[in-house]
């Protein structure tokens, strides 16, 4: 079995952790823990910390162990305008760069897992179904910029040097965490206004298609994924997704059966409601033993979401009272 050394960066984030669990469950593969925290609202210092800690990270030469960097970080969403999609996609290109430059990298076995987007990438495609062959429909600065970050990495020293590439097109995540976070999608949303008993708006028409993918299966998938990379020089790109199309109103009403509650909801439109696309499917056609990968039911995990988000209202309130 070959040894596989691992840095996740974008860690402390909703997918970035799942991956961490799952590198740390196998006892073949050696996960690298940074001592620094990235800053990622100021892009200079961010780099000088992501250079600093390449080096940590470069000087653990397991032998024969193959070294694999996940970038599983980033901020922006489809809402997000020019400035700051332009400003994520300079620093991903300006650690592009450092990594190319690593000298003690450039001669071993190394692999780069970049995740990008499905939902941004496909968003404008009129296709029933996308798979891998599809053509890219991107219509948004996020979009735009998620196809930046992947255009470099097939211009960049990396790539020229024979190391091996991972794009990973991700649907819309969910997972362990996503409650505790302000910007945690649809789901949490949802989540969290069955559990404070309060109304929800909603940016999109019920009829709306989504793709939902449990962290923990994206994870299993990406992991699986980048052990399959065989082809020195490769960029291997891969759709992450469940395959299984929901609608917007068929998670509403499954949120208000697990909650035990009806939810008033109300429509309101913002500059990225035309951004999705309505009745866009995914299939990968790509590593297809993947599909045994995927574990978590969205029901599971919204009943998962509820139950977090209960506990943490549950937190609020009881510190309340003690104040």
């Amino acid at each position: 079995m070959t040894r596989r050394v691992t840095w996740v960066i974008g860690g402390g984030g909703r997918l970035g952790r799942a991956v961490y669990r799952q590198l740390a469950a196998d006892p073949a593969i050696t996960v690298f823990t940074p001592t620094e925290a990235v800053p990622w609202t100021q892009p200079v210092q961010a780099i000088e910390v992501l250079e600093r800690t390449l080096a940590c990270f470069a000087s653990l030469n397991a032998a024969g162990a193959v070294q694999e960097v996940y970038w599983a970080a980033g901020r922006c969403t489809m809402g997000s305008d020019e400035a700051q999609t332009l400003g994520e996609a300079q620093l991903f290109k300006a650690f592009l760069e450092v990594l190319g430059q690593s000298r003690p990298i450039r001669h071993r076995a190394a692999r780069l897992v970049f995740v990008s987007s499905a939902g941004a990438l496909y968003a404008g495609s009129t296709a029933t179904v996308v798979d891998e062959t599809s053509p890219l429909a991107p219509n948004s600065a996020y979009a735009r910029s998620k196809l930046a970050q992947e255009e470099a990495i097939t211009t960049s020293r990396w790539l020229a040097d024979g190391h091996q590439v991972l794009v990973a097109r991700a649907s819309t995540l969910f997972g362990p965490g996503s409650a505790k976070q302000a910007r945690g999608g649809l789901l949490t949303a949802l989540a969290r206004a069955a559990a404070r008993r309060q109304p929800f708006t909603l940016h999109v028409p019920l009829q709306t298609v989504r793709d939902f993918l449990s962290t923990d299966d994206a994870a299993r998938v990406l992991v699986h994924a980048a052990s399959r990379l065989s082809e020195r020089g490769a960029v291997l790109t891969k759709l992450v997704v469940s395959g299984r199309p929901t609608t917007v109103a068929e998670v509403l009403a499954l949120t208000q059966r697990l909650a035990r509650r009806r939810i008033d909801v109300a429509f309101a439109t913002t500059p990225a409601s035309g951004l999705y696309s309505g009745r866009c499917r995914f299939r990968s056609l790509v590593l297809p033993e993947c599909g045994g990968l995927m574990r978590e039911t969205l029901a599971v995990g919204m009943a998962r979401l509820i139950a977090g988000e209960r506990q943490q209202w549950a937190g609020h309130a009881a510190a309340g009272r003690r104040t």
